[in-house]
């Protein structure tokens, strides 16, 4: 006998530790009202019992737990008040004592406690719980898959799957099989009994709606039917008819997307009208299963009939597909086409047409006029059958002059369909581009593309040094009598000059076409100068690019120069006949303190020299000694500076400057310039006109004739406060 006062009381010690922690109401300390309306103390249940309870609260109900037999489970709401749980009594002993209690919490951590209930659990003579079968799955041409929920009985035996033909079940449904396993909810009906019969040779029969039912059997043999389902068989998945076909005058060819059914043959109609039937009558052939396509013979020209293929499988059901119009044609087209590159020449033209495939036999009628808008009343050039070559040399013809053409195809019965038009003008005599191919300084080549037709007769070239020449009075003439000849090498020309040509190729017709090309020959590379440095204040050191380019580089010339000017006449300080010496020590003496230039020229072979180099120019002069500076002395508003006498030969002036820095150059920031001295015997300098109490840093700058200068030493200097 179980202590009922022991269990209440653990129960509630567990749940206030479960609610402890909770969001809570600290004012609310009224617990909910629960009781257990059903089952009633006493009550015997069994299968599935729907334990219900009533709760009401001041505030509001958070949770509902349902104790049975000491395990705690949570409830359902049905509303606000009423909460639920389905008690699953189908494992527990017959005759078996439960009890039950309901537990409410509040959101104050408040519990309220439900009277006990207790109940008795006797499922014998009950029959079982009844699955729920689900909607047939993968429904195909002869089979279905069916699946349900699994029994909950302990005392299970089979499930028996029946089959019917409608939803009136009178006992003749069909058992489809039997199954012991209770762990099953899966099973797929492919026509097959249990007596092992078939529904038809394939299965289930196609287009047909079969209702199922499961029933569940226990061990007392007691059972419960599942609800009905059913779902309607299929047909052949029907193809899909191409809207994209090909017609003759007499034929059409018509296609459609491969079925993946258990195709038999394809079966194609034909009608007049869109509506096409199923009926045989309309059949005009049949297809293989492997096939995807039909050519349909003996058709009327210009015509327009409706198709539909109808897929059959082997059990003889068939499905139609969308239905597509085909139109049939006349005769057909021609197309002519436009002659390119050496089909077109002075006195002929290549033509080519596009190939028609007739059902009868036809021929190609080609015309031509001197005007557009050719007809069959033009000259008619050839008449050839339908299979020979579309390809026709017109011949003897005008160069220079345009002709027009056209194709008649006309076939058995002297229906006749015309090809575009076109328009073509022969060639005339084309002038051959000149192209330089090389120049040097005293010689060019000149090229050109070889003339290819029969009527060559001659290149004649001709050059002059200045454009738009008379051709007869042009400094050179050649005539070239190989049309092989496409190169020629003028040599012996002057450098640094242009120089212009003219070809003329001629034809055996005495025809002549000209083309014009001008070129300018190279000079004397020249060098650059990228450095002078005067060295040890006694010369010169030049260093001057390379010449890389003249192959009869002879020397470099190095000239000097008193002004920017500097040209060849000027003095020559040296000669470099090796190409890659490119630094130059002017041997020539140099005055200190003058200004010198220089500029490089390249001599070749035949002594020509380049244009000058860039000029440079220096001086030799070295920075003039640095003299002492020392602080006098100062009053409030001025301080007198000396400095030791200049010892150079070029002195210009001396540069006194001021700073508040200890630490300055004459381009430091806020430095100022005191003062400029140009008489080399002063040496001593007073600065008026200061703040009292001030103190200044001062250094002295020479500065030479030449522009250099040298820094004294930097002195501290103050005035009295």
């Amino acid at each position: 006998m179980i202590n009922r006062r022991l269990y209440i009381l653990a129960i509630i010690g567990f749940t206030v530790l479960l609610f402890s922690g909770c969001g809570k109401d600290e004012g609310d300390h009224v617990a909910p009202d629960v009781t257990i309306t059903d089952p009633v103390n006493n009550q015997t249940v069994n299968s599935i019992h729907l334990i219900k309870c009533t709760v009401t609260d001041n505030r509001s109900v958070i949770a509902v737990k349902i104790i049975i037999d000491g395990k705690m489970q949570n409830a359902g709401s049905e509303s606000k008040t009423v909460f639920t749980y389905q008690w699953n009594t189908t494992d527990q002993e017959d005759s078996s004592l439960h009890i039950i209690t309901a537990q409410a919490f509040d959101a104050s951590d408040n519990i309220g406690l439900s009277d006990t209930v207790v109940c008795v659990v006797d499922n014998r003579g009950i029959a079982p719980v009844a699955v729920a079968l689900s909607t047939p799955l993968n429904v195909g041409k002869h089979s279905m898959t069916l699946n349900w929920t699994l029994s909950i009985d302990k005392d299970f035996q089979e499930y028996r799957l029946y089959r019917n033909s409608n939803n009136s079940w009178t006992g003749s449904e069909i058992l489809v099989t039997r199954i012991q396993n209770p762990g099953q909810s899966v099973y797929i009906d492919n026509g097959m009994n249990a007596d092992s019969s078939w529904v038809s040779s394939w299965g289930l029969d196609e287009n047909k709606n079969y209702y199922y039912r499961i029933q569940v059997v226990d061990t007392a043999s007691l059972s419960s039917n599942s609800n009905v389902v059913y779902a309607l068989t299929k047909l052949p998945e029907p193809v899909v008819l191409r809207e994209t076909y090909s017609a003759t005058k007499l034929t059409a060819t018509i296609s459609w997307y491969k079925s993946t059914e258990d195709v038999k043959y394809y079966r194609i109609h034909r009608s007049r009208l869109s509506t096409v039937g199923g009926n045989l009558s309309d059949s005009v052939g049949i297809a293989a299963g492997t096939q995807s396509s039909f050519i349909d013979t003996g058709l009327t020209s210009l015509s327009s009939y409706y198709y539909k293929v109808f897929v059959v499988d082997d059990a003889g059901y068939a499905s139609g597909s969308n239905v597509i119009k085909v139109g049939t044609g006349s005769i057909g087209d021609v197309t002519m086409h436009v002659p390119v590159g050496d089909q077109v020449k002075k006195h002929s033209i290549k033509l080519r047409w596009s190939k028609s495939k007739e059902e009868d036999e036809c021929e190609y009628r080609l015309y031509r006029s001197g005007s557009s808008g050719v007809s069959n009343s033009n000259v008619l050039l050839t008449a050839t059958s339908q299979v020979d070559d579309t390809v026709y040399t017109d011949t003897g013809l005008q160069d220079n002059q345009t002709y027009y053409y056209a194709v008649y195809l006309v076939d058995s019965e002297n229906n006749y369909t015309k090809s575009n038009e076109i328009s073509v003008k022969t060639m005339s005599l084309q002038p051959i581009p000149l192209s330089v191919k090389s120049v040097e300084k005293y010689q060019a080549t000149i090229n050109w593309e070889k003339y290819t037709d029969d009527d060559f007769a001659g290149y004649y070239l001709y050059r002059s040094d200045h454009t738009n020449f008379d051709t007869s009075a042009a400094d050179l003439k050649q005539v070239f009598h190989n049309p092989a000849t496409v190169e020629y090498i003028d040599e012996n020309l002057n450098l640094d000059t242009q120089y212009y040509y003219r070809m003329f190729i001629a034809d055996t017709f005495g025809t002549k076409a000209g083309s014009d090309i001008s070129l300018q020959t190279k000079s004397v590379e020249r060098v650059e100068i990228k450095e002078i440095t005067a060295v040890d204040d006694s010369f010169f050191r030049l260093v001057y690019t390379m010449n890389r380019n003249d192959k009869d580089f002879q020397y470099y010339s190095i000239h000097r120069g008193d002004n920017s000017d500097v040209g060849r006449t000027d003095l020559q300080v040296g000669t470099v006949s090796v190409r890659s010496d490119t630094v130059f020590d002017d041997p020539v003496a140099a005055v200190q303190n003058s200004q010198y230039y220089y500029r490089v020229y390249v001599v070749d072979s035949r002594d020509n020299s380049s244009a000058g180099s860039n000029v440079v120019g220096d001086t030799l002069n070295t920075a003039p000694v640095p003299v002492e500076l020392t602080f006098v002395g100062s009053t409030n508003t001025s301080i007198q500076l000396r400095w030791s006498l200049d010892e150079n030969d070029d002195f210009s002036v001396y540069e006194l400057y001021r700073s508040m820095q200890s630490e300055f150059t004459k381009e430091s920031k806020n430095v100022v310039k005191v003062a400029t001295i140009s008489n080399k015997n002063t040496t001593n300098y007073t600065e008026s006109n200061l703040s009292s109490g001030a103190l200044y840093y001062y250094c002295i700058y020479v500065v030479d004739v030449g522009g250099k200068s040298s820094t004294s030493n930097i002195v501290t200097a103050y005035t009295v406060p």
